[in-house]
């Protein structure tokens, strides 16, 4: 078949991996605001101020559930950028050199002599 998708690996689990990431941000979404209005009505009922505990929890909690979600959207952004450098480092072009082939130390090293005489 040639050198067409010879290096293309198929991805079987792609469906459930981005279903596992929409659920893991849905729930880091919706769990702290849930948690927010009940800890909030609760705190209400007992000190009798009305709903300003509960917007105040609400507030705090609903902020807390925005910065997890955006620490899950980086970890995912960096786990991808990581596998891209992976898979970059496994499948070296076969007519470049390595990067110990292409750097030559002796050169270098000459010159850091000439400099110190």
């Amino acid at each position: 078949m040639g050198e067409i998708g010879k290096n293309v690996r198929p991805d079987k689990f792609g469906f459930l991996k981005n279903l596992a990431l929409v659920t893991q941000l849905g729930l880091s979404m919706a769990l702290p605001l849930v948690a927010g209005v009940y800890i909030g009505a609760k705190l209400d009922n007992y000190f009798n101020t009305g709903p300003i505990l509960l917007l105040l929890c609400l507030l705090i909690f609903g902020v807390g559930s925005f910065m997890n979600m955006f620490r899950l959207a980086g970890i995912r952004k960096k786990k991808k950028n990581l596998s891209v450098k992976e898979d970059s480092i496994d499948k070296p072009d076969s007519d470049s050199k390595s990067d110990l082939e292409s750097l030559d130390f002796r050169d270098k090293i000459s010159d850091i002599e000439d400099i110190e005489e």
